[in-house]
């Protein structure tokens, strides 16, 4: 492995970093979008 793949591969590790916050962030969202996910089956269910 060269230097520049090993930068790269060190930049891209940063970045998920960063971005983990943002993941840990949007949990919430998904746990409250659940109910209406669920709603939708049932209503496509139903009819």
């Amino acid at each position: 492995m060269g230097t520049r793949e090993i930068a790269l591969s060190a930049d891209a590790m940063s970045l998920s970093v960063d971005a983990m916050p943002l993941s840990v962030d949007a949990m919430p969202l998904s746990v409250d979008a659940m109910p209406l996910q669920v709603k939708r089956l049932v209503c496509v269910h139903r009819s």
